[in-house]
């Protein structure tokens, strides 16, 4: 049902339609009395309880519906070949969506509330291909997040392995005589630095921890005291 349809049908039965912003989907928001029955039987209740004014809000499917964007702020780093910041046209991931995009611009939910003296009496709407088009769509949106999750996967173990490699590396400056003659693990540090390329990647943190490690075996071998 359009709008100005429903419009028509409210005036007629007798009622003042004001229509008004608000959300249409979300029945636990506004905290009314939810009708339960069809639009005859809510105009049918509106009458008795005497009302003359209902309040109408409406929602209109939008091109903007059809996209979804990848969460920001996540914990995780980013994931390469992948852009999070481009949203994704959900019909690219279930085809089927694309067949509702004739709707686009057309009203698909409402809410009709009739004001009572301390409460209100709320009538909710959805037009039934809306229904079918949101199931679609929290479909292709789990799809799309499955398919995050498992490139954040690859890309953690991908990381993983590389550090592991890079930490070796490091682990091996015991056999390097400039290395293990430094007086200090600061200067240990900034020589592994410059030797072994991606170390200033991994974490400071970690990078004292194989410092001290390492200090620790060539203090215990005698081997700093080695010519």
């Amino acid at each position: 049902m359009a709008l100005d349809t429903l419009i028509t049908k409210m005036t007629a039965a007798g009622f003042f339609p004001i229509q008004v912003e608000g959300n249409v989907l979300n029945k636990e928001e506004r905290g009314g009395r939810i009708f339960i029955g069809n639009l005859e039987e809510f105009i049918g209740a509106a009458k008795a309880l005497k009302v003359d004014v209902v309040f109408v809000s409406s929602r209109s499917l939008e091109e903007g519906d059809f996209y979804y964007s990848l969460d920001e702020g996540d914990d995780e780093e980013d994931i390469d070949d992948v852009d999070e910041d481009e949203p994704i046209h959900l019909s690219s991931v279930i085809t089927a969506l694309s067949k509702f995009e004739k709707y686009i611009g057309q009203d698909c939910a409402y809410r009709i509330s009739a004001q009572m003296a301390n409460d209100t009496l709320d009538f909710y709407s959805q037009e039934p291909w809306w229904l079918e088009f949101v199931d679609l769509l929290r479909e292709a949106i789990a799809k799309v997040e499955q398919d995050k999750e498992a490139a954040q996967e690859i890309q953690r173990a991908k990381r993983e392995a590389e550090q592991k490699k890079v930490l070796e590396q490091l682990r091996q400056l015991i056999t390097d005589s400039n290395f293990i003659h430094l007086p200090t693990q600061k200067a240990m540090l900034a020589y592994a630095l410059d030797k072994i390329p991606g170390l200033d990647l991994i974490d400071s943190m970690i990078l004292q921890g194989e410092i001290q490690t390492i200090n620790a075996k060539i203090a215990a071998k005698g081997l700093s005291r080695k010519r």
